[in-house]
């Protein structure tokens, strides 16, 4: 027999804010930036990945020079590809992270420790931009390396409101669902996401792998909704039976969005109306 209702939430920007330090490793430069891995990826024509890694895996001090490369092939840290600009392979953009020569891991301490002084959950991940060669002969041609671009480090705080709704979505024994790109682990986040449950969230998700959970969600659920925020959210919000476009964070973002979206919120309480419609057999 199906569940009634299933809600499924997009991370940062949506249940969320994100606190991201950006090291532009050709420029050296570090600092706080409100664009998203993804951005930055659609920026140089690459990729976003994770690296499925601990803070004191990653941690190792101002002075260490280890190529962050040859660290990640001796420890054996999966690389997870999150997005990806154009139709690379996950095996290329493997391939150039494990190949780049210049970041070390002095890169990664500098944005991880810098992002230790905000006020933010004691959850924290390190993902890279990475450029992909189109080809060889192109890259030779062009002058063009495989490299890492930004060493981006990121933290979060959640919104206003955002702990009271999801509570409120399990006293309607509404089944809720995190699904994100960001490096979330069900069991390290659960106790700050009350009342989903740590086999309902998932992180390092790419954008197909949101669109299937969706998919096998409908299966379970008389009524499936999505909540995302961008563009790695769309096939997501197309699958669901309701999707709902978040504005919470300024940003830009394709027409596609708005096009697909059933609703659009500016914030996540707002959610709570769209549920009562759904769960009343309404939509609009």
């Amino acid at each position: 027999m199906k569940g009634e209702l299933a809600i499924v939430f997009d991370g940062a920007g949506v249940i969320y804010e994100p606190v991201r330090i950006v090291k532009d490793i050709e420029r050296g430069e570090v600092k706080q930036s409100e664009l998203s891995g993804i951005h930055l990826a659609d920026k140089v024509g690459g990729a976003f990945v994770m690296l499925r890694a601990k803070i004191r895996d990653l941690m190792r001090g101002e002075e260490c020079i280890e190529l962050l490369s040859d660290f990640l092939r001796k420890k054996r840290i999966p690389i997870v590809v999150v997005y990806k600009s154009k139709h690379f392979s996950d095996e290329e953009v493997e391939r150039a992270v494990l190949s780049d020569k210049r970041v070390n891991l002095n890169d990664v301490y500098e944005t991880i420790s810098i992002l230790l002084n905000y006020d933010i959950l004691p959850v924290i991940g390190t993902g890279l931009v990475v450029s992909i060669a189109q080809s060889s002969s192109y890259s030779a041609l062009s002058g063009e390396e495989e490299s890492i671009k930004y060493v981006i480090s990121g933290g979060l705080n959640l919104f206003k409101g955002a702990i009271q709704l999801l509570e409120w979505l399990r006293r309607r024994d509404v089944a809720v669902f995190i699904a994100s790109g960001d490096r979330i682990e069900g069991e390290e986040v659960a106790p700050y996401f009350k009342g989903v449950p740590p086999e309902n969230i998932f992180g390092m998700l790419k954008p197909e792998d949101k669109c299937r959970l969706v998919k096998r969600l409908r299966r379970r659920y008389k009524k499936v909704i999505m909540v995302g925020d961008d563009k790695n959210d769309y096939y997501a919000m197309c699958a669901a039976d309701i999707s709902v476009l978040s504005l919470q964070i300024e940003a830009e973002r394709p027409k596609e969005l708005f096009d697909v979206a059933d609703f659009v919120v500016k914030d996540v309480r707002e959610v709570e109306e769209i549920v009562n419609k759904a769960a009343s057999g309404g939509q609009q």
